[in-house]
Formats: structure tokens, C-alpha cells, sequence
């Protein structure tokens, strides 16, 4: 931020201390600590409005991240930031229109359906709302612009087969013009024969013969093209009549539903817009002051001024030094580095990307998201559908893409490996065409369009895939069960070996509580393909992969759990060193079985330990859930 001014403190009128690190202002006499948006919050609106219309719309919305992250639950600042993300006529507005079939809402549509803050937050049911309603209306106007091309092609067949008439211009013309030419040469012969003289009629009898000839040939003729036209016009009436049912059925059983479910559904989204009130009473709500329980100086995160402990204040978003006073900003202590990532790659700052998901597989190389997140880094995608035949392949880094992609599939379990396996099969079409680009011979032309064709396929395959595997990981929130219902579930599908579906649902519970010993456990055990604690055993089938997924998650683990199960997971970080050292055992065949023994004995030692603290730990947990 630049330099500011002095602040007086709101409680005690002292001179507050600026901490433009942190963007706080700590008061030294009665210790009060204030956000930056407590003396700049319409400042920085203002700010991000006129980014917004002046054409900047990363930087807009980068800043209504910001000011989301001091304060998340502002439903005036989570609608404008909506609006903004929806576009520039929204943001002057400040009405998301629904009604205009030009607008598909395609970006505000991807932010109400994956950003948490909208999903699962103070107002989730208001904006789950906003959510359907927009996917209503993009029915109904695809729905309305199909049976409008329906009655084009209606009116299309009635202005065909139109009648011309009867046609008797020929005849006419030759009567003229016959009757000039014959009256000329009677006229000139009666000058040399009488005029009853055969040799004077004979040119007006051929007039008159022809003359009929021609008029019954001409009634014959238009008989004939009457006859066609009305064939073709009761054709094109049954036709027409056809179009136009197809029309009214499609109006009745398609588009006039979905006109009714989206103004339902409008209609229900009225009555959830909150009043000013009860916008006030959120913003006023009480929140009991949760403090992190005491830990060694390495788990709990300090003050950097003085060394001692921060406490958590959970109403302001805070850490505070119970010591100097000194406020930190809650963000930089807390949250996923994966899902800052996932901002970054969708507002297309991919160097940024990079380096939250580098660190994200720093602790957990088979992390889905982030393995996914750095090769679309390397790609120069936003998403997968940003994947195309176009000329921006040529800001795709290759060599990154296919380093990436072998570590992805390298570091994932087993059911995450076909995905990676599959992304790897659509590039290579994708890089194909771009080798050839620019190539205009007949055999480079012709491998280009195999490629183009191979790709058709191959997308259509993964896009069903990366929907599903997008599905599993991001958009499953259990927003309706109860915390008891919820972790009833979990174990159920944990103990059925359902790995993939409670390891996503544990994942949710982790964003909501960071410090959940019972979710960090379970990760672990999804990550080792384990049920339980008693399947640990040297006969399992390991990989590095599998064995760094389960090394990360237990340092993520030990990082986030209070102390009193910091030796737990020291524990549990013994018995993923016996199943490394015996996996690099097992490469080694002539010496493993002389080993294997030492390896039975001391994973057999660990696990009685393990077990007795683990019974411990998941009664534990599992009585706190239930008195919840």
C-alpha cells in the first residue's frame, strides 16, 4: 500500500501504529487493533469500480478480492463483486440482468458454483439461489432461440410454392404481331388479286389457325401448372402445419416450463435478498474469541516484533500479540495455497499459479488440483475448455508440459493416475497441430487434419472426464447434514473404501476447520488406501508416488494438529519411513528377504504404539462430534 497518514483510534483517540505489511493499525495504548477497511473500505471500492469501467477487469477484481478476504460475509460487497465478475453494464447497475438473452453469464455462473465464499458462506443460501436462476434463465433463452428458428423455418416453407397466375403473354404477343404480319401481306397482294382470291385470304387463315392453335396450347399449359401448384401448395400446407405443431408442442412441453421454473425461481430469490437489517445485524454479529491452543513455538505462528504467541481473534479475522498489541492479518497464517492458486489460474496470472501450487505439492506431490493447476500453468490455460486449435498454442511451454505431466502421473494414486493419463492422450494432438503450424505441404496438411480430428475425439472423452474428477473435488459440499450426519458419512465411506469420496468430503470439513484431528487422520489414511489403522502392513503394494502422498499428509498433519497429537503423527511418520525403506528393499530382490524380517519387527513395535494412540485419538474425536 503507499505511505499513509496518522490515524486517531476510534476507543481511546491515540495515535494508531501502522503496519503497512499487514494493512492493520494497532492502537499501543489500549491495545485495540483496527482493519484497513475500518478508514478505507468505500476508498478502495470506488478504486476497483472505476478499474472495472476503465476496461481493467483483473485488477477490479483482484481488488474485491482483497477486500473480500477482511471481510467475507459483506453481502453488498459479495453481490458488487458478482456483478463485477458478470460485467461492466452489471457493475454500473448493480443488478445481475437475467432477463437478457445476449448475456450468458458464463464467468458469474463458474464463480457462484466454485468460490466458497458464495457457496458456503453467511449468505450461501441467497447466492446458491442467484446460481440456479442463472442457469434457468440460460435455459429458457436457449430454449426460446430454438423455437424461434423453429418459426423461421415455418415461415420459410409458407413463402414457397406462391401461385404466378395463368400466362398468356405469348399468345397475346403472337396475336399482335401475327395479325400485323398477315393484314400486311393480304393487303399488299389484294393490289394484285381480287380480294375473295384465294391467293389474297390465304396469310389471315394461317394467322387463324395458328392463333387457335397457340390459344388451346396456352389454356393446356396454365391447366397443367395449376395442377402442379396446388399439389405443391397442399404439400407445403401439410409441412407447414407439421413445423407449426412441432412449434406449440415445443412451446408447451419445453419453453413454457422452463418460463415458469425461472420465475419461480426468481421469485424465491426475491424473498432471500436480505433487508438492511439483517445485512446490519451480520455485520454486527457476535462471535465467540476462539484462541489457538498453546503449542511449541514451531507450530504456533509468532509475533515477529516481539517472539511471543499470536491468538487467534476470530471475529476480526486477526492474530494479536497479547504481548506488543501487534495484529497480523488472518490470511497469512491460514488457508489453502491450493485454492489461492486456483484464483490465480482463472484470472490468467500464471507465474503467480505457479508458486502457490508449487507449494502445495511441496507438502503433497500427488495433490490432484495442483498437479492439474501446474500443467494448464505450463499451457498458458485458464481451464481445460481454454484448450484449443488456435494460435495461442504457441505460448504453450512443451518441455514443461510433458515434465509436469510424467511428475502428475508419477505422484498420484491409482485413481487419479487415468486422469493424467488421459490429459496426456488429448495433448498430443494438440501438440502435433502446432509442430505442423505454418508447414503447407500435402503431407503436413493432411497430418494436421488427423490431428484436428483425433483432438474432436479425444476432448469429447476427457471433457466427461475432467467434469467428473472437477465434480469430485470441488463440488460436493455437504451443505445440508448436520456435523454429526456429515462425519457419520465420512466414516462410512472411509470404512467401505469409498477413498476418493471421503477424502473429498474430508477436504471440505479441513476448510472449515484446519485443525480437525480426526479429517488430518483420515486424509492420511486415503492416502495409503487404508480403511483402518490395522491394514498398515509391508505386503501392500507401494509406489514413490503413493508413498510422497502419504509422507505430505502426514507433515500436514503434524503442522496443523494441536500438540496433543503431535506425537501421534510422529508415530505415523515412523511407519511411513519402515514401508519406504522397505519398498527401496524390495527393488533389491537377491537382498530383500534377509531384510524383511527386520522390517516386520519394527513396523510390528511402531503399530502397537500407533494403535493405542489412534483408539485414543478417534474415540475422542468421535465423542466431541456427537456432543456437538
Amino acid at each position: 500500500m503507499a505511505e499513509l497518514k496518522s490515524y486517531s483510534c476510534p476507543k481511546c483517540g491515540g495515535f494508531l501504529d501502522v503496519d503497512r505489511d499487514r494493512d492493520t493499525f494497532d492502537c499501543p495504548f489500549c491495545g485495540a487493533s483496527f482493519n484497513v477497511l475500518d478508514f478505507h473500505r468505500e476508498e478502495l471500492i470506488d478504486e476497483a469500480r472505476k478499474q472495472a469501467y476503465d476496461g481493467r477487469k483483473a485488477q477490479a477484481l483482484e481488488k474485491y478480492e482483497y477486500l473480500l478476504s477482511k471481510n467475507p460475509d459483506d453481502f453488498n460487497l459479495l453481490y458488487e463483486y458478482a456483478c463485477a465478475v458478470d460485467g461492466v453494464d452489471a457493475l454500473k447497475k448493480l443488478k445481475i440482468d437475467t432477463d437478457n438473452p445476449k448475456n450468458d453469464h458464463k464467468q458469474l455462473r463458474g464463480l457462484l458454483r466454485n468460490d466458497q465464499k458464495f457457496m458456503q458462506g453467511t449468505w450461501s443460501e441467497y447466492f446458491t439461489k442467484l446460481y440456479e436462476v442463472v442457469t434457468f434463465s440460460n435455459k429458457y433463452h436457449e430454449l426460446v432461440a430454438q423455437r424461434e428458428e423453429i418459426n423461421a423455418k415455418a415461415k420459410r416453407i409458407a413463402n414457397t410454392c406462391e401461385s404466378k397466375g395463368a400466362t398468356w403473354t405469348g399468345a397475346v404477343i403472337f396475336g399482335i404481331l401475327g395479325f400485323i404480319s398477315a393484314f400486311s401481306i393480304t393487303s399488299r397482294n389484294n393490289k394484285y388479286y381480287p380480294s375473295s382470291d384465294i391467293r389474297t385470304m390465304w396469310p389471315m387463315l394461317v394467322y387463324f389457325v395458328l392463333l387457335a392453335g397457340i390459344i388451346i396450347a396456352t389454356v393446356f399449359a396454365n391447366k397443367k401448372k395449376q395442377q402442379k401448384y396446388e399439389e405443391e401448395k397442399a404439400q407445403r400446407d401439410s409441412e407447414y402445419k407439421a413445423v407449426k405443431d412441432q412449434s406449440d408442442s415445443f412451446y408447451r412441453n419445453e419453453v413454457e416450463p422452463a418460463y415458469k421454473k425461472y420465475k419461480q425461481a426468481l421469485s424465491e430469490l426475491d424473498a432471500l435478498k436480505p433487508s438492511e437489517a439483517d445485512i446490519a445485524a451480520a455485520k454486527t454479529r457476535t462471535v465467540s474469541k476462539k484462541p489457538v491452543k498453546p503449542a511449541p513455538a514451531s507450530k504456533n505462528p509468532v509475533c515477529i516484533k516481539c517472539g511471543a504467541g499470536l491468538t487467534l481473534d476470530n471475529e476480526n479475522k486477526l492474530y494479536v500479540c497479547s504481548h506488543c498489541g501487534v495484529s497480523y492479518d488472518y490470511e497469512n497464517f491460514v488457508g489453502s495455497s491450493v485454492s489461492k492458486g486456483r484464483k490465480e489460474l482463472m484470472s490468467g496470472e500464471f507465474e503467480l499459479a505457479e508458486k502457490w501450487f508449487s507449494q502445495t505439492l511441496e507438502e503433497d506431490p500427488g495433490d490432484f488440483e495442483a498437479n492439474r493447476g501446474m500443467i494448464l500453468c505450463a499451457g498458458k490455460w485458464r481451464d481445460f475448455p481454454d484448450i484449443r486449435l488456435n494460435e495461442k498454442l504457441k505460448f504453450a511451454e512443451w518441455p514443461k508440459i510433458e515434465e509436469r505431466l510424467k511428475a502428475a502421473k508419477e505422484n498420484s494414486n491409482y485413481n487419479n493416475l487415468e486422469y493424467f493419463e488421459e490429459f496426456q492422450k488429448m495433448l498430443e494432438p494438440v501438440k502435433t497441430y502446432h509442430e505442423l503450424a505454418g508447414k503447407e505441404d500435402q503431407e503436413s496438411l493432411f497430418a494436421r487434419l488427423t490431428a484436428q480430428k483425433s483432438f474432436k475425439l479425444r476432448y469429447k472423452v476427457f471433457a466427461g472426464m475432467d467434469r467428473k474428477y472437477r465434480t469430485t473435488y470441488l463440488n460436493k459440499p455437504l451443505l445440508a447434514l448436520s456435523e454429526k450426519e456429515k462425519r457419520e458419512n465420512l466414516r462410512t465411506a472411509l470404512g467401505c473404501g469409498d477413498f476418493v469420496a471421503a477424502d473429498r468430503e474430508y477436504v471440505q470439513l479441513l476448510m472449515n476447520h484446519p485443525n480437525d484431528a480426526e479429517a488430518l487422520r483420515a486424509r492420511v489414511l486415503c492416502a495409503g488406501r487404508w480403511k483402518t489403522i490395522d491394514e498398515i502392513s509391508l505386503g501392500q503394494k507401494m509406489s514413490d508416488g503413493l508413498l510422497n502422498q502419504i509422507s505430505g499428509r502426514i507433515k500436514i498433519a503434524k503442522d496443523n494438529s494441536s500438540w496433543d497429537y503431535y506425537m501421534y503423527y510422529e508415530l505415523f511418520g515412523d511407519v511411513a519411513d519402515i514401508l519406504r525403506e522397505n519398498f527401496k528393499a524390495l527393488q533389491q530382490k537377491e537382498s530383500y528377504e534377509a531384510k524383511r524380517k527386520i522390517f516386520e519387527d519394527q513396523l510390528q513395535e511402531v503399530m502397537l504404539r500407533l494403535s493405542e494412540k489412534d483408539k485414543e485419538l478417534f474415540d475422542f474425536e468421535k465423542e466431541k462430534s456427537e456432543t456437538k
